[in-house]
């Protein structure tokens, strides 16, 4: 039985949707109880999915389902109904009898084997939802979307699907162009079936206009309105993003208390928009200087990421930089950040501003030692740094 805080469950994402199709006709196919509106894009997932479940949840009676990931704590962060985490124990048992119970048929078929561990969380999202009788899940793709384990719905019961952004990541996986991306990303598309995107024209309206999550609430209304006929008035705007913020963890996630910014941005989109947030909240807080505490996976431009995340931000000989480790097989070396950015710098090798302390544990610690009254702490560049060191 999985451990219920593992991250490890993305690292061996295997693209294609013929083993999950097959085990999901081996169970009944769950997936045909519920409707969908299915989400893809590079950024921008899972404020869309929190949007569209917060609307749905006040201005109609469906049962919501909403699918997500990754998580910060426990994987039961990815199996919401009606806005509420599903607990481990139901999520334990969907497991074990799905596949590790004998008799399951997915055990008897040896195909349990031919799983990977995103997959089997997929099935199992469709048959926990099947078993709570949603009408409506929010189904976020995984990575990509044409050969998505999510994409095995059938046009019959999709309701929509949006793309929220384009943008350079998982190159190895989806190209190396945004085309390319793009055209990874589209493949959720159905004929006869609802598609949204935001137009040019669509962003950053008046209303809201120092959130960054402005566009993604602006796609989520766009996308609930023309499948509801409901109207959003601008008053339930400000009340909507109240209750996103409450839920929406570690993203763009200011602690006013410990003054730490928390983000798990880990493309160069995603930074552009952090380093917007963090430009805002160190003007009106007053900040002299920045602390950053930093951890990337050695599958992701590290360098775009620093490029965009430091850009107009970090000041020479004043602010910090400390990169970490985190617990992944797939994680980038301190050492190997601390180099770079030393060299990108043109500081020398003993420069105390720029550090490498491999235990993220000691390195935050070292931060928190390093803080002011007047200093800003950012923790960004992965999920899994943020959900360890993120506050329950």
């Amino acid at each position: 039985m999985p451990d219920i805080a593992s991250k490890s469950y993305d690292t061996n994402i295997k693209l294609g949707i013929d083993n999950v199709k097959h085990a999901l006709s081996l169970i009944s196919n769950p997936q045909d109880q519920s409707y969908y509106i299915h989400i893809a894009g590079t950024n921008g997932k899972g404020s869309v999915s929190r949007f569209l479940e917060l609307f749905y949840l006040k201005f109609t009676k469906l049962k919501v389902g909403r699918y997500t990931s990754p998580h910060l704590k426990s994987v039961c962060e990815r199996f919401r109904v009606d806005g509420e985490m599903v607990s481990e124990e139901i999520f334990q048992s969907n497991w074990h009898s799905l596949f590790e119970d004998e008799n399951s048929s997915l055990v008897e078929s040896k195909l349990v084997n031919e799983l990977t561990d995103f997959e089997k969380l997929t099935i199992t999202a469709f048959d926990l939802f099947r078993e709570i009788q949603t009408d409506l899940v929010l189904l976020e793709v995984g990575l990509g979307g044409r050969l998505d384990a999510t994409n095995v719905i059938s046009a019959a019961k999709t309701l929509a699907t949006c793309i929220t952004s384009i943008g350079y990541d998982h190159m190895d996986r989806l190209g190396n162009t945004l085309e390319k991306i793009r055209t990874e990303k589209e493949g959720i598309k159905k004929i006869s079936v609802a598609h949204f995107e935001l137009s040019e024209e669509e962003k950053n309206p008046a209303i809201n206009p120092n959130s960054p999550f402005g566009d993604n609430m602006n796609l989520a209304v766009k996308i609930f309105e023309q499948i509801t006929g409901i109207k959003i008035e601008d008053k339930h705007r400000y009340e909507f993003f109240a209750d996103f913020k409450k839920a929406y963890r570690g993203r763009l996630e200011f602690d006013q208390e410990q003054n730490i910014i928390f983000d798990s941005a880990h493309n160069s989109n995603a930074n552009i928009v952090l380093n917007k947030f963090i430009r805002e909240v160190e003007e009106n807080n007053n900040f002299k200087r920045k602390i950053y505490l930093l951890a990337y996976l050695n599958d992701k431009n590290y360098k775009d990421c620093l490029e965009e995340l430091l850009k107009y931000n970090f000041q020479v000989g004043i602010d910090q930089v400390i990169f970490t480790e985190v617990e992944s097989e797939r994680k980038q070396g301190a050492d190997l950040l601390k180099t770079y950015l030393l060299s990108r710098f043109n500081l020398s090798t003993n420069n105390s501003s720029i550090q490498a302390i491999k235990k993220p544990e000691t390195a935050f610690k070292a931060v928190k030692d390093l803080q002011s009254s007047e200093d800003l702490i950012i923790v960004a560049g992965s999920v899994y740094l943020v959900g360890d060191l993120i506050t329950s």
